[in-house]
């Protein structure tokens, strides 16, 4: 199977990211709530992928035509559209259900472990923890637009008995497009900030030219999909994966029992917070693996 590269980016760019049907539930109830707080609304869309891009894409269009192309936060965007605006926002989201593809599923997760992860380490380090957030979680973007546009694609594309596409395979299918270059081409299209693009390819920036923070964050962000990476693959190399985790020891300047408690921390918060997603991560073992680090 083969698709023109402009035929997959139409389809990629009118994705709907199913959102988790509680979190929904439960956005919809705080729109409605006099007492709701910017805080609680934006720790429930923190935890849901869909929810979050839906957000970005809105508050980024060209109906609100923002003069600044730095916002992270959610919570700030949350008190700039107001909960009416957010209700209208949501109440169009569709809903994951039992009959989604199993491998959107995966990069859905896979994404907001690596957002939970960022978050807790960016807190721990004194780094901003919104951006590491939202960058943590839309860096593979690429690879969610791809499972769900072309998922035949995506599988016949992936590394032997692993979720990790393999980007010249996809590209031979798609006229040149992989992931990443994909995932750029949506955040241009979306007009969303040039920090997410720089998650997705941080090979394709010079970091030294951004500020110190922002350039942890990246750093940040990319050791910690390579490493969920490394262990997707299933046949991750024990060295491999050490090397990762005592370069993000030294970034951070943690001991490696910091670094393991906040895994393991993380790996709690999507039990809690996406039990659809920590079903499914624990199903295919990357949170065994990532446990057993």
């Amino acid at each position: 199977m083969k698709i023109r590269s402009n035929t997959l980016f139409a389809k990629a760019r009118n994705i709907s990211v199913p959102v988790q049907p509680y979190n929904y539930r439960a956005a919809l109830v705080l729109c409605q709530d006099p007492k709701t707080t910017s805080g609680r609304m934006a720790e429930v869309i923190g935890a849901d992928y869909g929810l979050t891009l839906r957000l970005f894409t809105t508050v980024y269009s060209a109906f609100f035509s923002l003069e600044r192309k730095d916002i992270l936060s959610i919570r700030y965007m949350v008190v700039l559209l107001g909960m009416l605006n957010l209700y209208n926002i949501i109440i169009k989201a569709p809903t994951l259900t039992k009959d989604e593809e199993n491998i959107v599923i995966i990069y859905l997760g896979t994404g907001l472990l690596v957002s939970f992860l960022a978050r807790r380490l960016a807190d721990v380090s004194g780094l901003d923890t919104d951006k590491a957030e939202v960058c943590g979680m839309l860096q593979n973007i690429g690879e969610v637009a791809a499972a769900i546009s072309v998922p035949k694609i995506v599988k016949a594309s992936l590394l032997p008995d692993s979720f990790v596409i393999m980007r010249r395979r996809f590209s031979r299918a798609c006229s040149g497009y992989n992931p990443r270059r994909l995932g750029v081409q949506l955040v241009r299209h979306w007009n969303l900030p040039g920090l997410v693009k720089m998650a997705i390819t941080p090979e394709d920036f010079d970091l030294n030219s951004i500020a110190e923070g922002e350039r942890n964050i990246i750093k940040l962000v990319s050791l910690l999909n390579d490493l969920i990476k490394e262990i997707l693959s299933r046949r991750a190399l024990k060295s491999h994966v050490e090397s990762i985790c005592l370069d993000l020891c030294d970034m951070l300047r943690l001991k490696r029992t910091e670094l393991d408690h906040e895994l393991f921390a993380a790996v709690s918060d999507i039990e809690t917070k996406c039990p659809i997603f920590h079903k499914n991560l624990k199903k295919i073992g990357i949170l065994d693996r990532l446990l057993a680090l």
